[in-house]
């Protein structure tokens, strides 16, 4: 019973991968320089400030994405209070703030939201959230987010053979937590420990050596403590069989996963940790092409591909080799392969199920603050 271990720790703060920026004016639309703009995340409450340049401008790097509150204050303004502000991944969001004349004591909120539409350049993404992961209902054997990206706008096909406007995977680049890795490792894009996956389908900011790209972003603790469990089974009682089958072969499927974050330190330093644990203990169906009773004997006549003669460059009459032309070795060697026993829809002609459980174990754990 094979099993496979996946071990992930991230003692380090994440990788982030998304700003904020925007621009303070007074009531007469001049720019206002030396206001204090504070970023709190209230979720962590983690807090950075900066100050507005001599144009009015401000601009937070590397920011995790989250829900934020800006807060703008200047002396002889009232405060400005921009709320529930949605940072999303790979996302440059703008927040500007007009002041009012009065006393600082005075607060304006406005409700900020999510961005309706991104004004700070080109690129156009698309996401999925965690909830949309726990709504899935499809079944994978192992869990990638390549099925969920189908569900996009511009997205085709599925797993290796996936489709990005039209660029395959040797211009797709991928991302975790803003960690490029171009050389297809995968190691572990389990999508059930992620907070969010984002697919770039169009001009993929200059950091990405490729035309289009996804990052996944890892679920992250907070001050309040979470947990969850969960429990997934298949069963394929009730499936039909595949019309190019032969029969139809009994699969079931485990899957489950329990996780939990909360705070070490509070307001400081916080904790995510997960398992997750997949079986299929009986096996699963494969397929493949075997050479048939007559090409064993060097009839080729009903193969597309033209057999050349080694000898003369030629093609062999009819496509037939005759059988003094076929080495002892050879015909020693194609009795391992068993005969064509099906006429599949994919061109193989050979199913059979294989026996042996597919097991999946992985952990992971990560810090941030």
């Amino acid at each position: 019973m094979p099993v496979v271990f996946a071990v992930s720790s991230a003692i380090m703060a994440q990788a982030v991968t998304a700003g904020l920026l925007g621009t303070v004016t007074d009531p007469q639309g001049a720019v206002v320089a030396g206001a204090e703009i504070t970023l709190t995340e209230p979720s962590t409450k983690i807090s950075r400030t900066v100050i507005t340049d001599g144009n009015g401008n401000y601009d937070f790097h590397e920011v995790k994405p989250g829900i934020y509150q800006v807060k703008v204050s200047k002396q002889g303004f009232t405060t400005f209070v921009a709320d529930n502000v949605l940072v999303e991944n790979l996302q440059k969001r703008r927040v500007d703030a007009a002041l009012n004349i009065g006393e600082t004591a005075q607060t304006v909120n406005v409700e900020a939201g999510a961005a309706l539409i991104t004004t700070e350049g080109g690129t156009i993404t698309s996401s999925i959230d965690k909830k949309r992961v726990a709504d899935n209902p499809s079944i994978d054997t192992y869990p990638y987010p390549y099925s969920l990206f189908t569900t996009l706008p511009g997205v085709q096909g599925n797993g290796w053979d996936l489709k990005v406007s039209g660029q395959n995977t040797a211009q797709q680049t991928i991302g975790l937590d803003g960690v490029i890795n171009d050389r297809f490792g995968e190691q572990n894009n389990n999508i059930n420990f992620y907070e969010e996956a984002n697919l770039t389908t169009v001009n993929a900011t200059a950091d990405n050596a490729r035309v289009v790209n996804y990052n996944l972003v890892s679920k992250r603790g907070q001050n309040a403590f979470h947990g969850m469990v969960y429990y997934k089974r298949f069963d394929s009682t009730f499936n039909a069989r595949d019309w190019a089958d032969p029969g139809k072969t009994y699969q079931l499927q485990h899957e489950a996963q329990v996780e939990g974050s909360g705070p070490i330190w509070k307001n400081h330093t916080f904790f995510y940790a997960s398992w997750f644990y997949h079986r299929i203990p009986t096996g699963g169906p494969r397929d493949a092409f075997v050479p048939t009773a007559a090409e064993r004997n060097g009839d080729f006549s009903a193969s597309q591909t033209t057999i050349i003669d080694p000898q003369t460059g030629q093609p062999f009459p009819g496509n037939i080799i005759p059988a003094d032309r076929i080495s002892s070795v050879s015909r020693a060697f194609e009795s391992y392969y068993p005969l064509p026993n099906a006429v599949l829809a994919n061109g193989n002609n050979f199913a059979w199920t294989h026996p042996f459980a597919d097991d999946i174990s992985e952990r992971v754990f990560h810090l941030s603050g």
